[in-house]
């Protein structure tokens, strides 16, 4: 948390949590369906 704060150039630690937080009902909702899309193992070279 507090690399996050110094990289914005916050000197609190807390005024920077609003950019680490997740609205997770919105995120889940944005979530794009992986049916159809078969898994493939590193290295596969189809």
């Amino acid at each position: 948390m507090s690399a996050v704060a110094q990289i914005l150039g916050h000197s609190d630690v807390d005024s920077a949590r609003q950019y680490i937080s997740l609205d997770t009902r919105r995120l889940k909702e944005a979530a794009l369906s992986l049916d159809g899309i078969p898994p493939i193992k590193w290295g596969d070279s189809r």
